[in-house]
């Protein structure tokens, strides 16, 4: 792979064998040569899919990806499900207290008193 007068690849080989998602330049040094363009072509690539797509791609892979899931879609998702990070109180989705042990597990928490139901005793307490 040679360069031209202007850093412009002459080849758009794929760096790596088998490369099907996205055709890069084999420059060496990409964060001074390549960045702005290495970051177009990603993006123009997985804009290119839903995210579902991307999901299904990389599953399985040893690629450090996920999904970006919207709340509704975090309570059912099955990690976080199989190790009860969310919990519902009173309607509210939260987090789960934490640490979690296996054979200490906490207690649930409560939901938080309504606005106001300890005005007088807060007072009381003041006073004396």
């Amino acid at each position: 792979m040679s360069l031209s007068a202007h850093s412009r690849p002459r080849s758009t080989a794929p760096c790596w064998p088998d490369s099907t998602l996205i055709r890069l330049p084999c420059w060496t040094n990409w964060i001074e040569r390549g960045g702005p363009l290495l970051r177009d072509l990603f993006t123009a690539a997985f804009l290119a899919e839903d995210r579902d797509h991307w999901v299904e791609l990389f599953a399985g892979t040893e690629a450090c990806v996920t999904a970006v899931l919207a709340p509704e879609e975090v309570v059912v998702h099955p990690p976080i499900v199989a190790r009860g990070t969310l919990l519902e109180l009173d309607g509210v989705w939260q987090a789960a207290p934490a640490p979690r042990f296996s054979r200490t597990p906490p207690a649930t928490p409560s939901a938080p008193a309504a606005p106001g139901s300890s005005t007088a005793s807060v007072r009381q307490d003041w006073l004396e």
